[in-house]
């Protein structure tokens, strides 16, 4: 059967460490998360490990330069500029649309545009602004330049709650340019997570029925506050065991943390995780927990909740969004509350007592509401 022609959609992307771009698998997921249709085509351009071109399947192509920089942002931002419209010019393809996460990249989109045609679009996913603020007053400065000149440059912003329309909207960007289209990482892992079974991750922990499994998942980055969980977990002598998913460059930091602690054996880094393996251990947990500084939406929150698992997590961006008044739908910790506090909300959802269960129904009423959103 001949397949559907969709849109042609340029993607101007970061991925330093190779992550993403040699997984067929993650990058059908991520461009499903965001709502892409089956039948699009892609082409995405990205500063990588090294120069290669990657046909990662009939539809998707991956065109990857060597960051030879380290991760010197100003600098490929720049480059973008020359190196996207050649790529795109190269390929013969007239996209509909380029598609970019972050205003730095708004002046190569507008070339490729220039050359090739196509409308420029944000999808925004976070809030760079705050991540920025996490990393330097460099970063800082240089997201807060590149909103004040090129915010202009887009023909439309996608943002994927209310937290990422307020932030949007206080760079003054009509609202006619805006729609909302929340991530659905849920619904196209449907028959993942009916059929994955309770137990797996337990046993592949080694780790007893009878033992709280309390699970943060996140990249292991400085703006998540990993080091910040590990600690109140640790200092309110909890008895139970928790398991941290993803990976990222503070994993060194991280480990060295949890020897200092004399954590081994009641924090387990488990690494980076296939979306199979990521739902077994939402179903073996007990308590979701994680404290980041900053966070558009939080989606690792949406799917703990749709596991059954009652949420804390710090009154930042679309974190306080799902979670509302504390005890609505989840629990808040915010800064100065401690490590007493942290334990005590963190036991409450382990015993989940009658309120607790009822906090649970609300979440899970309000994640099914905004995924139903998706769907219209």
């Amino acid at each position: 059967m001949k397949r559907t022609v969709g849109k042609r959609i340029v993607i101007l992307s970061y991925d330093f460490h190779g992550a993403v771009i040699h997984d067929r698998a993650e990058m059908e997921w991520k461009l499903a998360r965001d709502g892409h249709s089956r039948d699009d085509s892609f082409l995405i351009i990205s500063w990588s490990k090294r120069r290669e071109t990657i046909r990662l399947s009939e539809r998707i192509t991956v065109e990857s330069f060597r960051a030879f920089a380290g991760s010197f942002r100003p600098l490929y931002d720049f480059l973008f500029i020359f190196v996207a419209p050649y790529v795109v010019r190269q390929h013969g393809w007239k996209p509909d649309t380029i598609a970019i996460a972050e205003l730095p990249l708004a002046l190569a989109a507008a070339a490729v545009r220039a050359f090739s045609g196509g409308s420029v679009v944000v999808r925004l996913i976070g809030l760079p602004r705050e991540l920025a603020r996490m990393r330097s007053f460099l970063h800082f400065s240089y997201a807060v330049l590149a909103e004040t000149l090129l915010k202009r440059i887009p023909d439309h912003y996608m943002v994927i709650n209310e937290a990422t329309r307020n932030y949007v909207e206080r760079l003054h960007i009509p609202g006619e340019r805006i729609s909302v289209m929340p991530a659905d990482s849920i619904g196209i892992d449907g028959d993942m997570i009916s059929s994955v079974p309770r137990g797996e991750a337990r046993k592949e922990l080694g780790i007893s029925g009878k033992t709280p499994l309390v699970l943060s998942v996140g990249r292991l980055e400085p703006e998540k506050a990993f080091d910040e969980l590990i600690r109140l977990f640790l200092d309110s002598g909890t008895e139970a065991r928790l398991v941290i998913l993803g990976e990222g460059v503070l994993r060194a930091r991280l480990e060295e943390l949890i020897r200092t602690k004399g954590g081994e054996g009641k924090v387990t880094l488990a690494g980076r995780k296939g979306r199979r393996d990521v739902w077994k251990y939402y179903k073996d947990a007990d308590a979701f927990a994680l404290v980041s500084k900053t966070e558009g939406i939080g989606l690792v929150f949406w799917e703990a909740i749709v596991a059954g698992v009652p949420v804390i997590g710090r009154p930042v961006g679309g974190v306080k969004e799902t979670i509302g008044e504390d005890g609505l739908r989840g629990f808040l910790w915010k800064e100065g509350d401690g490590a007493a506090v942290f334990g005590e909300r963190l036991a409450r959802c382990i015993a989940k007592d009658a309120e607790v269960r009822a906090m649970m129904e609300r979440a899970s009423a309000f994640v099914r509401e905004r995924l139903a959103e998706v769907k219209k």
